[in-house]
């Protein structure tokens, strides 16, 4: 039974009295709300320490190694904030951890607590998560603990007291755990061709596959939004109305968006009016995926969904 909760829900934490035992689970609209809390306060470290408020999110970016569109949306409070990042950030200013997560509802899967936690590996059952553990003193009697930790060189592990190796015991306070299932914020990608039948029938094949698919007509509607809006990969057709995208992919290249996947839409090789050796030196010189209209969506959305998981931070 609680190996079925542990994989199933979002995140748990566990007591470690038999008497004090209790399982806390957090929905999704509690993480947002103490994510949202923690960009606030991440907000007014920044502006403290004279980081300007348009450069918050790029200021995160560079701490914490994310593209921009994650890091954007860390600081609205959209995407879960761990426990690393979150002494990552103090540490770059040296600040305290605990001052960012001070006061937050102690059922949340972040809070004060945690950041005095161990990075362990809970044993139960046959399945192992990876797991912070708030590890106290050594353990000289286990009657009334539910779990115990030993330490295996230098990594914490942590059992439950029936199923635990011999060894030295430590007592384990709590046990906070997020689950594989933790909810993903949709991509956004940008749909830039001139045709506006075309842009409609991707975006709604995109939607219906989980993104958020945004579609553009020309060159100036789609350069006003890579300033404003957000992106996390991009389509884009070889010849706009201007003529050939080649501009716009070394714009998207040079921006805040620089490490984004761009998949490029070619047609009219055959007939001539798309220069073979142009699309070829582009594909190398910017690292985009070439596909020949009318290209297959779904081999698209593949391409697509490699290329935004090999991007994502560990």
């Amino acid at each position: 039974m609680l190996v079925n909760r542990l994989s199933a829900d979002l995140g748990i934490r566990l007591g470690a009295s038999r008497r004090t035992r209790h399982y806390m689970f957090s929905s999704e609209d509690k993480i947002s709300e103490e994510s949202l809390a923690i960009a606030m306060r991440i907000h007014d470290l920044l502006n403290r320490h004279g980081v300007g408020k348009r450069q918050h999110a790029a200021e995160i970016q560079r701490i914490l190694g994310l593209s921009y569109s994650q890091a954007h949306r860390k600081m609205k409070g959209a995407n879960p904030w761990t426990i690393a990042q979150v002494k990552a950030v103090a540490q770059a200013y040296g600040e305290s951890a605990a001052m960012l997560l001070d006061g937050l509802d102690s059922s949340e899967p972040v809070s004060a607590i945690a950041a005095k936690m161990q990075e362990a590996v809970f044993y139960i059952g046959d399945a192992t998560y990876r797991c912070l553990a708030d590890i106290g003193e050594r353990a000289h009697d286990v009657s009334g603990l539910e779990f115990v930790a030993l330490k295996d060189g230098n990594r914490w592990k942590v059992f439950p007291v029936e199923a635990a190796p011999g060894g030295d015991y430590f007592v384990v306070e709590q046990i906070l755990i997020r689950a594989r299932s933790a909810p993903e914020v949709s991509p956004v990608i940008a749909i830039l061709d001139d045709d506006p039948l075309l842009t409609a029938e991707m975006c709604s094949y995109f939607h219906s596959h989980g993104y958020v698919a945004q579609p553009y007509n020309t060159e100036a509607t789609f350069r006003a939004a890579l300033r404003e809006n957000v992106f996390d990969g991009f389509i884009v057709d070889w010849l706009l109305e201007s003529g050939t995208a080649e501009q716009t992919i070394q714009s998207i290249r040079q921006s805040r968006y620089g490490d984004a996947p761009i998949l490029l839409l070619t047609g009219k090789l055959v007939t001539g009016e798309a220069n073979e050796d142009d699309v070829a030196r582009v594909i190398q010189q910017y690292d985009v995926k070439p596909f020949e209209k009318p290209a297959r969506l779904n081999w698209v959305a593949v391409e697509l969904a490699r290329r935004l998981k090999a991007g994502a931070p560990g």
